[in-house]
């Protein structure tokens, strides 16, 4: 062999290294999901509560018209739908995730609670735009529908 054809098979090894080394750490970015969160406020109560992949915790807390505040803390384990969250997750263009717009804007009269849901992902938060409750954005429909799900097992305990 010589040293041209050497060459060239080096570069062809590091060209393919490089390739798929940048495709595996795309999708590691994404399964690499330290937290999901999702906070619905409104004027008199807000909701906030926090997946990770161990276990959830759930923050309830209603202010009344003295504003004092009533707190309610819940924990769950979340294991048996994780692996649901990291596919619909993946299936997400985090990228474009605040621009995705809510069908309708009930929460900027109090008519429905506000819902924010944010993920962080190596580091990084990724928010959504204030939605109403139960109506999020398409592009976060079933990923909404399942934290929906988690967080109705957590208040009916």
């Amino acid at each position: 062999m010589n040293f041209k054809s050497s060459k060239k098979l080096l570069f062809i090894f590091s060209f393919f290294f490089l390739f798929f080394s940048c495709e595996s750490s795309k999708t590691l970015n994404k399964n690499n999901i330290s937290k999901i969160s999702m906070e619905l406020t409104t004027l008199g109560n807000s909701s906030h509560f926090v997946i990770t992949k161990d276990n959830t915790l759930a923050t309830f807390s209603v202010k009344g018209a003295s504003n004092s505040e009533k707190r309610t803390i819940k924990r769950t384990t979340i294991s048996k739908n994780w692996n649901k969250i990291i596919q619909l997750i993946n299936d997400l263009n985090l990228n474009e995730m605040e621009n995705w717009s809510a069908p309708s804007q009930q929460f900027l009269y109090d008519g429905a609670r506000a819902t924010v849901i944010t993920l962080t992902i190596n580091g990084q938060n990724y928010h959504s735009l204030p939605f109403d409750e139960g109506n999020p954005p398409s592009e976060l429909n079933e990923l909404y529908t399942v934290l929906e799900t988690i967080l109705n097992e957590l208040t009916e305990n």
